[in-house]
């Protein structure tokens, strides 16, 4: 492949680059996620700008790095904004790098696509438990009425929670794909 006049060296990357780039992801993720909580007018945009923090390693394929830094902006952001990053720690970061793999490894032909697809309801499915857990915790369900009956209510809650989560999943990959793209038009010009 040729790249501004010059081909491009496939050499292996060393780890430390590999760090490098996840840790200056870390700090773009760390800076927003924080002022996302502090500048609420612009909360929408500094949470986009947290999770590309985020799929900076990604774009190069580093996942192990990438969720290093995951864990990384979670312990800091857990000193600076306590437990108000939880929808990040969960949907925000963790699902993007877990989206990521998995579409990864579908279109590499590693992963055949209806195990990605069962791994991301299963996960969908996990977190609507875990928020209707912790909302229960603060407000008496029984009292919002069922249609049916609980287990049916439910069932079809689940169901809509599922189908909204699979397009924010489909945003993720659209999103991360654009941005894959421009990171390497920007790291094609460092010659």
């Amino acid at each position: 492949m040729v790249h501004s006049g010059r081909k491009q060296n496939n050499v292996k990357t060393k780890p430390s680059q590999r760090l490098t780039l996840a840790g200056f992801g870390a700090a773009i993720s760390v800076m927003s996620i924080i002022l996302s909580f502090y500048v609420r007018p612009l909360k929408l945009a500094f949470r986009v700008l947290t999770v590309m923090g985020l799929m900076l390693p990604l774009t190069k394929e580093y996942y192990k790095e990438s969720f290093l830094a995951y864990i990384g902006i979670i312990a800091i952001g857990l000193i600076f904004i306590n437990v108000k990053i939880v929808g990040f720690a969960f949907i925000g970061g963790l699902y993007t790098i877990i989206a990521v793999y998995l579409d990864r490894n579908v279109k590499a032909g590693k992963l055949k696509w209806y195990y990605a697809a069962l791994a991301k309801i299963a996960y969908a499915m996990v977190l609507f438990w875990a928020l209707l857990g912790v909302i229960s915790l603060f407000f008496d369900i029984s009292t919002l009425g069922y249609i049916w009956n609980p287990y049916a209510t439910y069932f079809m809650v689940n169901l809509i929670f599922l189908g909204i989560f699979l397009m924010y999943d489909k945003l993720v990959i659209w999103c991360f794909d654009a941005f894959a793209k421009l990171i390497d038009k920007i790291s094609t010009y460092h010659y």
